[in-house]
């Protein structure tokens, strides 16, 4: 199948690749951080002021649930920036994105077509849950993902090539690299797509060769010595024990049964949903099974897509406590095989080509709309400049209307620009609000006026639960070491305490604040309570 890049296709990859670099990069580091960005950026923060870069630790307690590759990455950013910056906690997760989606970019031409190829990229780059969710924060998956893809693509790249040595290296390495970010979703993947995929290819005999022993030494060898240095250490059987309960407490061995009948239902809606609006093309996939099935079988890549989604998919399918991010790894081959069938069959099936059309055309006026909205939306209409936002939005969502209606054979493309268009108004005005208004904001504003008040002196708190992450690692951030966990009350410290945990008469009392409907305490110890 050979689809060059037109020239106009070339004009319009160019200016969707520059929106979206655009986008990913406006207000990165303008708002605070946010869910478990503080936890995973603590834990590298941490281990550069232990100096100890094996065993994680959250406020000098071992953190046992995630083992630490993703902060190591994290600690190389810091030392490329010079700070412990949200931007620089956050540039990880974009060029793991980026880098990620270039690989997909590849595999897609070389072995599709250079059209499918890039498609492949912006289609990706655009779902949405990528989009405004994946790519703004410094969290594991993307990471995760990525190193997952490579590995899959490699078990994909070197079984065509018939190289069996460097492929079972490859994929064992990642899978070792995996385990080493993830812990036990990289063994259920090799798991589940190596002996799928040499069964497709009725290549099964390879599992038994000298090959692949040779690669799970290699796994072996990279995760065993990361244990044997952990338990010089600390203790490896909490390490182990957690590792496990977090890997199985969102699946039915940990869960209700009749926690699945639901999720059966829409887990498989939630993952089209965060993949829009590429799944918008698995339309072109309905028709009759023989069909489908000889469809996908024409090309190695998609059939590879097929195999590694059947082989894995169903695991989360089952697992009522699993969130749509374990599977981002797998939604750019389901974008795969909807762009691949769209690419066969858009120009015939003219039904389903139409229906398409009709709804980007609707998408985008609703969306010009949405921008003429933005100056009487609740948190954003107060930010500086918000008509001039709003009018330029949507004067950009409009030209790209007229394009669409004009050249709506481009319609794919139509698209893609308005996602990446939309993100860059989301960074203006979601972003812009989060760095002045938000739950975030104030609880960084309070861990800097702790830091203010305690000026270096040790802060301590007694129980784990009263604390948001935010407070130890700004305070961190600000200079004023870690934050230690006490069992109980000493002299020479201040503490972060719950306001109605301790009686108030026996302690100096520094600072008070309420953040998420509970109150706390800055406090020292008042002379003569040492039975508190």
């Amino acid at each position: 199948m050979s689809m060059p890049v037109k020239k106009e296709q070339g004009i319009l990859i160019a200016l969707s690749c520059l929106l979206l670099l655009t986008g990913w990069f406006l207000n990165l580091g303008a708002f605070p951080f946010k869910l478990e960005e503080p936890r995973r950026a603590l834990v590298a923060l941490e281990m550069i002021l232990n100096d100890d870069f094996i065993v994680p630790t959250i406020n000098n307690e071992p953190y046992y649930k995630k083992p630490p590759m993703f902060n190591w990455v994290l600690i190389g950013s810091f030392h490329l920036f010079g700070d412990y910056s949200e931007f620089a906690a956050r540039f990880v997760t974009v060029l793991s994105f980026i880098v990620m989606v270039a690989l997909l970019g590849w595999a897609g031409a070389k072995y599709v077509n250079k059209e499918f190829g890039w498609l492949l990229v912006l289609l990706t780059a655009t779902c949405v849950d990528f989009l405004f969710y994946a790519t703004i924060y410094a969290e594991i998956d993307v990471f995760y993902s990525l190193v997952t893809i490579t590995g899959f693509l490699g078990l994909f790249h070197f079984h065509q090539r018939g190289n069996y040595f460097t492929l079972f290296l490859w994929v064992y390495f990642f899978g070792a690299l995996g385990t080493l970010t993830k812990s036990l979703p990289s063994v259920a993947f090799i798991a589940c797509s190596l002996p799928a995929y040499l069964w497709y290819k009725k290549d099964l005999k390879q599992l038994f060769s000298f090959s692949h022993l040779l690669g799970v030494m290699v796994y072996v060898t990279i995760v065993g010595a990361y244990l044997f240095l952990y338990e010089k250490r600390h203790s490896l059987e909490p390490l182990l024990q957690s590792l496990f309960y977090d890997s199985s407490e969102r699946t039915l061995v940990q869960q209700h049964w009749t926690s699945l009948l639901g999720h059966l239902v829409n887990y498989p809606l939630t993952v089209l949903k965060g993949t829009l609006p590429g799944s918008l093309l698995l339309i072109f996939v309905i028709r009759k099974r023989r069909d489908v099935v000889s469809t996908w079988k024409e090309n190695p890549l998609i059939a590879f897509a097929v195999i590694l989604l059947a082989a894995n998919f169903w695991l989360y399918w089952i697992s009522p406590g699993s969130r749509l991010r374990y599977v981002f790894m797998l939604f750019p081959f389901v974008l795969a095989i909807g762009l691949f069938f769209y690419q066969k069959f858009h120009a015939v099936d003219h039904r389903r080509l139409y229906f398409f059309r009709l709804f980007t055309r609707i998408l985008i006026a609703l969306s010009g709309l949405a921008c003429l909205a933005l100056p009487f939306v609740p948190g954003v209409k107060e930010l500086p400049g918000i008509i001039v936002i709003s009018i330029l939005s949507a004067a950009g969502v409009a030209a790209l209307f007229g394009y669409q209606y004009i050249r709506p054979v481009h319609s794919l493309f139509s698209m893609i620009l308005l996602a990446a268009w939309l993100r860059i108004v989301f960074d203006l005005t979601v972003l812009s609000v989060r760095g002045t208004d938000s739950d975030s904001q104030r609880w960084k504003d309070i861990a800097y006026r702790v830091a203010e008040l305690t000026k270096g002196n040790p802060v301590y708190v007694i129980r784990a639960d009263n604390m948001h992450m935010l407070i130890p690692f700004y305070l961190t951030q600000q200079g004023q070491g870690i934050l230690n966990y006490r069992p109980d009350f000493e002299y020479g410290g201040y503490y972060l305490v719950d306001k109605g945990s301790v009686p108030q008469e026996q302690f100096n009392v520094h600072y008070d604040f309420s953040v998420h409907g509970r109150d706390y305490l800055i406090v020292t110890l008042k002379p003569g309570n040492d039975d508190v």
